[in-house]
């Protein structure tokens, strides 16, 4: 009994603990046409989207699968494939820093949010960035 009160003392002390604070975030999207300093962004293709619908209950959160097309002063450049979800976090964050000055990103999220029943045309789609500044 001792033992379940100390182990619910350190939960509820766990979760009191103070998040460190950004110290500013600014947000950009890349829709299908999106530029930066020295590259442009397009979302070229959905290979696919197995996310959960905002209107519907499930197991599994899904992800999405993008192909980047980037431009470098107008000229084709490269590809690259990246796949958005929880654990990719780390890699889709080092592809796209390469191509954003080298700025810090915080988040990466794929909107519109799927609902069930309505297709999403790949113009509609877009990443939203968060920065670390």
């Amino acid at each position: 009994m001792k033992q379940i009160i100390i182990i619910g003392v350190l939960l509820f002390l766990v979760g009191c603990a103070k998040k460190p604070l950004l110290e500013s975030v600014s947000a950009n999207s890349i829709n299908n046409n999106t530029r930066t300093d020295k590259y442009e962004i397009i979302i070229s293709k959905v290979i696919s989207d197995s996310r959960c619908p905002v209107d519907v209950n499930c197991v599994w959160a899904g992800e999405v699968e993008l192909m980047l097309s980037i431009y470098k002063e107008n000229v084709f450049y490269t590809e690259e494939l990246i796949t958005v979800s929880y654990k990719n976090t780390l890699e889709n964050k080092s592809i796209l820093e390469k191509y954003t000055s080298n700025k810090k990103i915080k988040s990466i999220e794929v909107l519109p949010e799927k609902k069930q029943g309505v297709e999403i045309k790949l113009q509609d789609y877009s990443l939203k960035i968060d920065y670390i500044e």
